[in-house]
């Protein structure tokens, strides 16, 4: 095929992305997103970052000669692209829930979130003419305990933890496809600082809401069989209905929002679904696919009490550990007293395993919003909180 030259640009260079952790001098954290960052080998595996312009991520590394690497996922995407639109000479730019740890060897904020984290120490920099190049050491090596089993293919853990990259002003997912443009994903962790968050019941009219959070919600998987639209826990009889690719589970998402099967509330930002609970009566799905999977410990009530069950929490992965999974927790309570129902009932883990496998609720929200245990089955707990 012939070539022809086109215009310099970073339109056909598509780079990864990372977010620098530095200490101000304060010692409180700033980070900021960057893709000028590559390997090269000079006595041992190296990394070399370029900075231009005046940045308080260049001051802070000139001062230290320290900072962290953290590896940008369709995860923590919303948080990077935050980071990268708002200066770090802005005050009130930190003030945003974000969990840090600090570094293993070096002196450097690390974002928790992030699976793989490099700490890296300045050995050398290079003088440009716009701009500075650090040559580091890698110190250290930090990646989350599921990339580091000798258990699944390299292309399977990358696909698990979805890293991003970006080229003309684009982002792009490890699949290819474009996610978003620069200054977008950020959108929602700004309009976080305000925590400006509206809880309203699930209600036909709210259905193509519902339908499109599930749809550009990524499933911390990754996986597109994860992609369910909450259809498995619904006051409908599952039997011989296909739940077997994400387009069914969406039809039947749909269907069932139509006639009040499925259950809940949404939590928005603005026009911005960004999290969801299901929460139903709890008679009302004993022929449900997961109840007749996973809950088979948990005890049928006689006639007579009137339960509300809660199911499951899904709230975007960039809004999380932000209280909305309690906002929304309190306003089932809330509009069940309202409703008649005896009482609110959970299932949450006896310990905390994950984010994923903790959908459920953990036991220190429900305790903290004033649920008992009622007893235990299995490896969950059955929590209630009585409403009469």
């Amino acid at each position: 095929m012939s070539k022809k030259s086109v215009a310099i640009s970073n339109t056909f260079c598509p780079q990864t992305l990372f977010v620098y952790g530095t200490k101000r001098e304060d010692d409180k954290p700033n980070f900021g997103l960057f893709c000028w960052i590559s390997y090269y080998g000079d006595n041992g595996l190296c990394m070399m970052a370029g900075l231009s312009e005046d940045k308080l991520t260049r001051d802070n590394i000139d001062r230290t000669g320290v900072f962290s690497a953290n590896l940008v996922t369709e995860k923590t995407l919303a948080l990077a692209d935050y980071f990268g639109c708002n200066s770090g000479y802005d005050k009130g730019k930190m003030d945003i829930p974000v969990n840090v740890e600090n570094g293993q060897v070096l002196d450097v904020p690390v974002l928790s979130d992030s699976p793989i984290a490099f700490e890296l120490e300045v050995y050398r920099k290079i003088e440009l003419e716009a701009g500075r190049i650090y040559l580091c050491r890698i110190r250290n090596v930090l990646a989350d305990e599921e990339l580091c089993d000798g258990d699944g293919f390299l292309e399977e853990k990358m696909g698990r933890i979805a890293p991003v990259c970006t080229t003309g002003n684009t982002y792009f997912g490890w699949n290819g496809n474009r996610i978003a443009g620069w200054g977008e994903p950020g959108l929602s962790v700004k309009a976080g600082k305000k925590m400006n968050v509206e809880i309203r019941r699930l209600t036909p009219d709210r259905a193509e809401d519902y339908l499109h959070f599930f749809d550009v919600t990524p499933h911390s998987t990754g996986k597109e069989e994860h992609r369910c639209y909450c259809v498995c826990w619904a006051g409908a009889n599952c039997d011989g209905r296909d739940f077997s690719t994400a387009e069914k589970r969406r039809a039947v998402a749909a269907e069932y929002i139509k006639n009040g099967a499925i259950q809940g509330y949404l939590a928005y930002i603005g026009h911005r679904v960004v999290g969801w609970c299901n929460a139903n009566t709890k008679s009302d799905c004993y022929d449900c696919i997961s109840w007749k999977m996973f809950m088979q410990s948990i005890k049928k009530d006689e006639p007579g009490p009137k339960v509300k069950s809660i199911f499951c929490f899904a709230i975007a992965p960039e809004m999380r550990r932000k209280g909305i999974a309690t906002q929304l927790l309190y306003r089932v309570c809330e509009d069940a007293a309202k409703d008649g129902f005896d009482a609110v009932e959970a299932y949450p883990n006896k310990e905390f395993v994950n984010t994923e496998d903790d959908f459920m609720g953990t036991v220190d929200t429900y305790e903290k919003a004033g649920f008992e245990l009622f007893y235990e089955a299995g490896d969950k707990l059955v929590m209630r909180k009585r409403l009469s």
